[in-house]
């Protein structure tokens, strides 16, 4: 993921000539206070050049708003659209990798990517940078005021940046590590979270409420423990810039006072000295804030990244016809643990088939590697056409999966979401497969807002509505994985016999229909 430096550059040459129009204020406010004093000393002073000062004064204040403004106004038209732009590359680039990739992260870790570490990213660009470059702006100029007025304090305002330095680069290694624990530790954290709402029914059936408060407690302490470790060094921290600048700021007073006493310094000098060591104590004291931005950032941008590392799906050749789906001596294994050995067959097109065997045995594992979720560990699976081989595409596939879930939103919006047809065009496939009337009966009918996980159906009905997404994709082989395991025996038998005269090949997982095995049946053992 790349920085955006376009919106950061805009942002930075606003903040820039908003700190040189700030730090104007001071030297014109003490032209403004030494001539008020020197008129007070005369009888009739000519007050033009006072009337000129007010007017020189009014104007870089006047700036300094009109800058304020543009920036404001520019950071959130750029946060909204950059906070876009990132969502979109992250989203589809997580689709454009291959499926077992992105399988090894939790869903809540995908779910932490598209809030706080892209807002973190979003913040870098947008605040932190520009940030940077004003409190840089405002602290290298008001030195080189500072020195104009009094050269003395050089020696003590060099003295402090070396220092700045010091503990700017110690700092920075401190706490990078402890940004990445957190990030780390919320994850895991927000992931028992949903996972134990959705398997809510289960806790309480279980009657495993105290085992689960416990595991959450645990993971809370440890959410807890990292935040209070990153948080001391960020107190530390803080707590010495204040100190810091504070020392400085009553040095300035004294050698102020002192250097009036003896007439080595003007009242309008010693009032831009102390306008100006706010414009060094602010950037001083928010140096801290920004180095925790960076390295927030930068733990952020490297998760990001990680995803943007993921191998990519393989471009495969769109595949016009096929003779049969081969697969020859297959073997593939889960983290060492075999599942499929040594495992060969061949489907011809438009045949029916049923695979046949206990269940957990790696049924299941072979519709992924054909459809290209997994790759076999030993052998080849690839098509034969007119007696040549050719690799397997996805798009030959239409799958009904054995988990009955649905997305949230209406059904009407489900079946766009993964097929591009619309509701009028999805009635055919829906009446094919008996739902059709029932989905009218509900209020909205196809508008019928589901839940999460398309709670709001049932399973039986969620089958029947992935059949006809299945076929309203079009495609030349249907996978269909347990698809009527909530199926009553009339639904069942009814969209079977519709799904036979379909110019179709079409492969079964299943255990129970009798209709099922009259097809040709593909016995799998496993290991």
């Amino acid at each position: 993921m790349k920085l955006n430096k376009k919106y950061s550059a805009i942002l930075s040459v606003i903040a820039f000539f908003y700190s040189c129009f700030l730090l104007a204020v001071p030297i014109l406010t003490s032209r403004l206070v030494d001539f008020a004093v020197e008129a007070s000393k005369t009888t009739n002073p000519d007050l033009k050049p006072l009337f000129w000062n007010i007017l020189w004064v009014s104007i870089a204040i006047f700036m300094d708003i009109i800058l304020y403004l543009i920036e404001n106004a520019c950071y959130y038209h750029f946060s909204i659209k950059r906070e876009k732009e990132i969502k979109e590359a992250l989203f589809y680039r997580i689709f454009e990798s291959k499926y077992a990739e992105v399988a090894t992260y939790h869903t809540a870790e995908i779910e932490q990517l598209f809030t706080a570490d892209i807002q973190n990213l979003i913040r870098y660009e947008l605040d932190t940078i520009p940030n940077f470059i004003r409190q840089a702006a405002r602290l290298i100029i008001a030195i080189g005021i500072v020195i104009y007025i009094d050269y003395r304090f050089l020696i003590l305002i060099l003295a402090c940046g070396i220092l700045g330095l010091i503990f700017a680069k110690l700092y920075s290694k401190w706490i990078r590590p402890h940004h990445h624990r957190v990030l780390e530790s919320e994850g895991k954290f927000n992931g028992y979270i949903i996972e134990s709402i959705a398997q809510m029914k289960l806790i309480q059936a279980y009657d495993a409420a105290e085992f689960s408060n416990h595991h959450f407690d645990g993971l809370n302490e440890n959410q807890i423990e990292t935040k209070r470790k990153r948080n001391r060094i960020l107190f530390m921290a803080n707590s010495g810039l204040f100190g810091f600048s504070n020392i400085i700021y009553l040095f300035t007073l004294c050698y102020g006072a002192y250097t009036i006493s003896i007439q080595a310094l003007t009242y309008g000098s010693m009032i831009a000295l102390v306008q100006l060591l706010s414009n060094i104590q602010n950037p001083l004291l928010s140096f801290s804030s920004l180095w925790n931005q960076h390295n927030l950032a930068m733990a952020s941008k490297k998760r990001v990244n990680h995803v943007y590392q993921l191998e990519k799906l393989e471009e495969t050749e769109e595949v016009e016809d096929f003779d049969s789906i081969v697969f020859e001596h297959v073997s593939f294994a889960y983290k060492e643990q075999p599942v499929i050995k040594d495992f060969s067959f061949e489907i011809k097109k438009n045949e029916i088939v049923l695979f046949q065997g206990p269940s957990g045995i790696g049924k299941t594992t072979v519709f992924m590697l054909m459809m290209g979720f997994l790759k076999p560990d030993e052998g080849e699976i690839y098509l034969k056409y007119k007696g040549e081989k050719y690799p397997i595409s996805p798009s030959l596939f239409s799958y009904v999966p054995q988990e009955n879930i649905l997305f949230s939103g209406t059904i009407a919006e489900n079946i766009y979401i993964l097929t591009g047809k619309t509701k009028e065009e999805a009635i055919e496939a829906l009446r094919l497969t008996n739902i059709y009337d029932e989905l009218l009966e509900m209020q909205d009918g196809l508008d019928t807002v589901l839940k999460e996980r398309g709670g709001g159906l049932s399973l039986g009905q969620i089958q029947r509505i992935w059949i006809a997404i299945a076929l309203l994709r079009d495609r030349p082989v249907l996978l269909l994985d347990e698809f009527s395991s909530a199926l009553d025996q009339k639904n069942e038998e009814e969209i079977m016999e519709r799904l036979q005269k379909l110019d179709k090949t079409i492969i079964f997982i299943s255990h129970r229909s009798k209709e099922m095995e009259r097809q040709r049946v593909i016995p799998f053992k496993g290991v």
